[in-house]
């Protein structure tokens, strides 16, 4: 089976997916980038590239254009999904052990028909963002903009400062994914294992529960 990455943006998924392709040979399926090359003719004239310019693309969830993007996002994303799942299931089985799927924070609102296809070809392992970590997570997002979809979990109070209905909402993002994240997966890998500064590849592998064929 290939190995999935889910998690919330900014866990490390794209992280631990580069490692494997460079210190263990394999093949890496970004969903981001994917979704980006079939926006170029968009962002191009914008001059915006990479996950910070699809990030400015699709916007914060204050602004007017947010949501029609947004479900344009995930048009692209199941159309991506579906695309790599007949691709691994094309492969031969040595081949497709040695397969990473960096997916999107978003990949849990795909629909159940992608998530149940994607479970039958990957082990997929949930990099676990705790609680504790919201501060640090929001600040992150703000800083160093991805792309998130927030779906209708957006919702200012009245006379609720930008900055505070944000950090509210995305409370309330986090834990509603952290939660569908665990449903889903087939392991969850705990934040203090998978953001150990010493370990390896390999040992990453062994924490997903994850072996080679």
């Amino acid at each position: 089976m290939a190995l999935a990455l889910i998690g919330m943006s900014g866990v490390g998924k794209s992280h631990w997916s580069k490692l494997l392709t460079q210190e263990c040979g394999f093949r890496c399926y970004a969903i981001d980038e994917m979704i980006e090359l079939r926006l170029q003719d968009e962002l191009m004239p914008k001059g915006f590239s990479g996950i910070h310019g699809l990030s400015r693309w699709l916007g914060q969830p204050y602004e007017e254009h947010f949501e029609e993007r947004q479900v344009r996002y995930l048009l692209l994303e199941r159309g991506c999904m579906q695309e790599i799942i007949t691709q691994i299931d094309k492969l031969p089985r040595a081949e497709r052990g040695k397969v990473v799927l960096d997916a999107t924070g978003s990949v849990i609102h795909t629909g159940k028909d992608v998530r149940d296809s994607l479970r039958e070809c990957c082990t997929i392992a949930h990099l676990e963002t705790p609680g504790a970590e919201l501060d640090r997570m929001l600040k992150l997002y703000l800083a160093e903009p991805k792309p998130v979809i927030w779906g209708h979990l957006f919702m200012p109070r009245p006379d609720e400062e930008r900055s505070a209905a944000l950090k509210r909402c995305y409370a309330q993002l986090l834990a509603m994914r952290e939660r569908l994240y665990r449903s889903w997966a087939t392991r969850t890998v705990s934040w203090d294992a998978y953001r150990e500064g010493c370990l390896r590849p390999t040992q990453f592998l062994s924490l997903c529960g994850y072996a080679v064929s």
